[in-house]
């Protein structure tokens, strides 16, 4: 997470590394509202649109959700989060029997 933030600050900075202090806050200011528009207006013209998330975030979920149609999933532990997945045979693949999975929740670090 801190290499991210330090990238994304990195870029925000470029070419103003080697400028007085006055300067290199107002060329940060200047960068980071230029940003904030653009992403704006083009967030607004998605929503304008129809489109509900990004449209790679769209084809991510539509994705994973054509994954899932081969996996059959029940809630047996509702106090500690776990979970049994049966994966079954896609047309893709055969196997004679499906593969379980046991996903616990509350074992995943945060």
């Amino acid at each position: 997470m801190t290499t991210n933030l330090a990238e994304c600050m990195n870029f925000v900075l470029k070419g103003a590394r080697s400028l007085p202090i006055c300067a290199l806050l107002k060329i940060t200011f200047q960068n980071i509202n230029v940003w904030f528009v653009e992403r704006g207006l083009k967030a607004d013209s998605m929503l304008r649109a129809g489109h509900q998330y990004p449209e790679d975030v769209t084809a991510l979920q539509q994705q994973n959700h054509q994954k899932s149609a081969y996996c059959h999933v029940q809630r047996y532990d509702r106090d500690n989060s776990e979970f049994e997945v049966q994966e079954i045979s896609s047309p893709h693949q055969y196997r004679s029997k499906p593969i379980s999975f046991t996903i616990r929740l509350n074992d995943w670090g945060v």
